[in-house]
């Protein structure tokens, strides 16, 4: 059986920073044929409290296979869009999954990724909400 790769860009959603970060987004697979199967196929959340200027934290980015079949998930990022006009994206930032993460169908697995407030972040970022968009890249085996 051949490899079919699911490249699963995501929904971006709310997610809350004021010294704390959460959120989720589902995301869709290119190869599967029905719209709305897509849109709940694979569903990435997570959250972080604690951080401030110049802290470090640890996102847990929990992966929900909903599909009948098992994945392999090779990557996840996550981006932001800008809290406000004082609050810029470039104030938070992320580290990156690349690696094999089995995820049985029906069932949940996680991956911990860094996240990091720039030292220099403004008092606007204080309790300022951030939009994620979280990706992910899976295939078939």
């Amino acid at each position: 059986m051949p490899r079919r790769s699911l490249i699963l860009p995501s929904l971006a959603l709310l997610v809350l920073l004021g010294f704390s970060l959460t959120g989720w987004a589902a995301n869709s697979g290119r190869q599967t044929a029905d719209a709305s199967l897509r849109m709940r196929g694979l569903v990435l959340s997570g959250s972080v409290k604690g951080l401030y200027p110049g802290g470090v934290g640890k996102l847990r980015v929990v992966v929900r296979n909903r599909f009948g079949f098992r994945l392999r998930v090779t990557r996840v990022t996550v981006t932001a869009k800008n809290a406000n006009r004082g609050c810029r994206k470039q104030a938070v930032a992320f580290g990156r999954f690349r690696g094999r993460l089995n995820v049985p169908a029906r069932r949940a697995r996680s991956v911990t990724l860094k996240v990091s407030m720039a030292r220099t972040a403004p008092n606007a970022c204080r309790r300022a909400t951030f939009r994620l968009a979280f990706h992910a890249k899976a295939v078939r085996p």
